[in-house]
């Protein structure tokens, strides 16, 4: 993306209102544990716009984490491949049951190791169980 962004550094992020809605249902499945999934959308000059989210329903979801498995890869992966040809993964969700919003250590090894492109975005989402 280059130099791009505002002039205080940061990327814009678009998101679309039928990600979040996506986003808003998956995490409302369970509200019992963390759940969460990749974004999907483009990079634009100084912005990421997020037209869609792909759940990792096969993620081991716990009351306080979430580890993305070798499975939750793979079905995200073929998602794409199959649903979201002509957009890129560019970035994560995941829900906090009952947490405030923030990105705990465990969250920010996950953004630094899987999604550390600096137009890779992360959004943790509240829920109230």
């Amino acid at each position: 993306m280059g130099g791009g962004g505002t002039p205080d550094g940061l990327i814009r992020v678009l998101l679309a209102e039928s990600a979040r809605d996506a986003i808003a249902a998956h995490v409302a499945e369970d509200t019992t544990v963390e759940s969460g999934g990749v974004l999907v959308g483009e990079i634009l000059a100084g912005a990421v716009r997020v037209v869609g989210a792909i759940p990792a329903r096969q993620a081991a979801g716990a009351a306080t984490s979430l580890t993305f498995t070798h499975e939750a890869w793979d079905e995200v992966n073929s998602v794409l491949e199959a649903d979201w040809s002509d957009a890129r993964m560019v970035g994560w969700y995941h829900s906090h049951p009952g947490f405030g919003i923030f990105l705990s250590d465990y969250d920010q090894f996950i953004q630094s190791n899987f999604f550390s492109e600096p137009w890779q975005v992360s959004r943790a989402t509240r829920i109230s169980p």
